[in-house]
């Protein structure tokens, strides 16, 4: 009963805040930094990382889903908070 609520909420903030997001696009006439690079791979190793984990402990597929979205929002609020302290 807590999860639904606290989730629009966290959600919500997230929709207003101006952290800059960074997007899977590869290529497209922009060259991307080592930073954006970085992004991505780490995402895509926190994904499979939580594909894994939802294998081996049998668990429902949606988790693992769930997982790479909080892993790509924590991503970009850790690069936002490094990028803000320089």
């Amino acid at each position: 009963p807590v999860f639904i609520p606290v989730l629009a909420l966290v959600l919500s903030v997230l929709l207003v805040c101006e952290v800059p997001m960074f997007s899977m696009k590869f290529g497209g006439g922009n060259k991307a930094g080592r930073t954006d690079n970085l992004k991505r791979l780490i995402f895509i190793a926190v994904a499979l990382m939580s594909v894994i984990a939802v294998a081996v402990t049998g668990t429902n597929w949606s988790l693992a889903v769930l997982a790479s979205f909080i892993g790509y929002i924590i991503i970009n609020l850790a690069f936002a908070l490094i990028r803000s302290s320089e």
